[in-house]
């Protein structure tokens, strides 16, 4: 009778595609998570009513080219990395800075920081990098973080994340340079050196959260 699909055939098909999905899954595609269905599509005209043969071999390159690869979807990821950085001051005003050693910005004044090593967290890493690099330790307990510094090319290498931290030690604090430090010294706060990165935008910060630190003392 016209009109009526043999009940067969539909059984075919339905086998066909029940072959057809675990082909998708043994390559890492499901019809189910297909987006605007395009396998789903590319499905229903390879199998038809169920007449045609399917090919179970994911290696095949004859049918291979029939269903979309979903590959081709792709996101693009950034290697970023994660720093910590300390503003380190005193109650009469001064601040502790390091000359770089290496580049970017070598000879040039910074605060003490770097990179956060695997199984650190970022003040553990403020707290390590200080003593490394100027022989002043403080307890992670010690740090206030004052914010995050996340803007696209702030580093010249790439992609930087630095967490700063503020550290207050008693005046007359003996400093010595060490690790990726030329020198290290106690600069007035009324009479600061031109700092590498967005260093002197860490200081304002700073100043406007923690102001009572950094006020220069008459």
């Amino acid at each position: 009778m016209f009109g009526r699909k043999n009940t067969s055939e539909t059984s075919q098909g339905a086998s066909a595609r029940e072959r057809v999905s675990r082909r998708l899954q043994a390559t890492g595609q499901t019809i189910a998570g297909d987006r605007g269905g395009r396998i789903a599509n590319s499905v229903s005209e390879a199998i038809g009513c169920g007449r045609v043969t399917i090919c179970t071999d994911p290696t095949c390159v004859d049918c291979a080219p029939a269903l979309p690869d979903p590959s081709s979807e792709t996101e693009t990821f950034e290697t970023i990395r994660y720093t910590a950085d300390v503003v380190a001051v005193t109650p009469d005003g001064r601040v502790l800075l390091i000359e770089r050693a290496h580049e970017p910005y070598r000879g040039s004044w910074a605060l003490p920081g770097g990179h956060v090593d695997p199984g650190e967290t970022a003040v553990e890493a403020a707290a390590r990098e200080l003593a490394e690099e100027t022989r002043v330790r403080v307890g992670p307990e010690d740090l206030r973080q004052i914010g995050v510094w996340d803007r696209p090319g702030r580093d010249p290498r790439g992609r930087y994340v630095t967490v700063a931290y503020l550290a207050v030690v008693p005046a007359g604090t003996t400093v010595l340079a060490g690790d990726d430090a030329r020198a290290a010294r106690w600069w007035p706060l009324e009479a600061l050196p031109l700092l590498a990165f967005d260093h002197a935008d860490i200081l304002r910060s700073a100043a406007v959260r923690h102001g009572g630190h950094l006020r220069p003392t008459a």
